[in-house]
């Protein structure tokens, strides 16, 4: 039967949408596919990322406003017990056990230590067993007594206090004019980014100002070692994370990439604790009381702090 050419036309336009809408489902149930792919692909990328995390770190440690993962083969050094303050004038000063014993340096706002038995090798090849530790410095307790009698120091000069001790201690002479690179740092500031590109999905970018500290005399247990110090500050928060190495420590303790990836777990909260000061009293002449406010946030400036 012969159709007339209104009806050829509906004919085509209608054969002309099936088709249309055919495409689109097609096309929808790639986009679809492609959506889940991803998803896949991301789940999958994120737990080999939580994989490494746990094969190279130790559980999460979390204290004085700090959160981080150091890597496994550390453990961590107790803290000494409280004792109760005494009025004593002559009382002897409490032996801090996480404080380094092997220089003659008291690293201030210690608030945690750890230590690693790390195998070294000579230039001959030969292995041995040598002690290896790290150190969690923070200006927490700075901002604890600041403008009390107890007062440590200028919180937001924290960086410099650690810098200072240590220099002195170790007898060591920074090249200022010179900026350090990802494998030569020693004795120069470099700027250490993480984490790498891959994991950027997974954990936040930060920076660390980082310096290798090398002395030149050895120590008295004719041990060399070297100092990897890492800077981080968050808003009027400062903390320092110190690594106290043996040189040459082998490559099978992988040291390199779980010291990358402990600095990937680094959070440090911005709230400043409290002071730990009795109530203000005015004075005796009627004035008031001396301001109890924190400095104001200076900020940076051409040093590397």
């Amino acid at each position: 039967m012969f159709c007339s050419r209104g009806a050829q036309c509906s004919k085509i336009k209608w054969l002309a949408d099936w088709m249309a809408y055919s495409i689109l489902a097609v096309a929808c149930m790639g986009c679809g596919t492609k959506t889940y792919e991803d998803r896949l692909e991301f789940t999958t990328t994120y737990f080999d990322f939580i994989d490494r995390l746990n094969q190279n770190l130790s559980p999460q440690f979390v204290k004085d406003g700090v959160t981080m993962r150091v890597p496994k083969q550390f453990s961590e050094i107790p803290a000494p017990a409280r004792r109760p303050k005494s009025t004593e004038e002559d009382e002897t000063p409490q032996v801090d056990p996480r404080q380094p014993t092997f220089a003659e340096m008291e690293l201030p706002g210690m608030t945690a230590a750890w230590k690693a038995n790390l195998t070294t090798v000579d230039a001959s090849g030969a292995t041995s067993s040598e002690t290896g530790y790290l150190y969690l410095l923070t200006n927490y307790e700075y901002w604890q007594t600041f403008k009390t009698k107890d007062e440590i120091g200028d919180p937001l000069k924290f960086h410099e206090d650690v810098m200072n001790e240590m220099i002195d201690a170790l007898q060591v002479v920074i090249d200022e004019k010179s900026r350090g690179t990802a494998t030569d740092r020693v004795n120069k500031w470099f700027h250490e980014t993480v984490p790498e590109p891959k994991d950027e999905k997974f954990a936040p970018r930060k920076e660390f100002t980082t310096i290798t500290l090398v002395p030149e005399e050895t120590p008295e247990d004719d041990l060399r070692r070297e100092y990897r110090v890492y800077l981080f500050q968050n808003g009027d928060m400062r903390m320092v994370l110190v690594y106290a190495l043996p040189r040459n420590v082998s490559a099978g303790e992988e040291l390199e990439n779980r010291i990358l990836l402990s600095l990937q777990t680094v959070e440090l909260s911005t709230e400043k604790p409290a002071a730990k000061r009795a109530p203000a009293k005015p004075n005796p002449n009627g004035t008031p009381a001396a301001s109890s406010e924190a400095p104001a946030a200076t900020p940076p400036s051409a040093s590397p702090f």
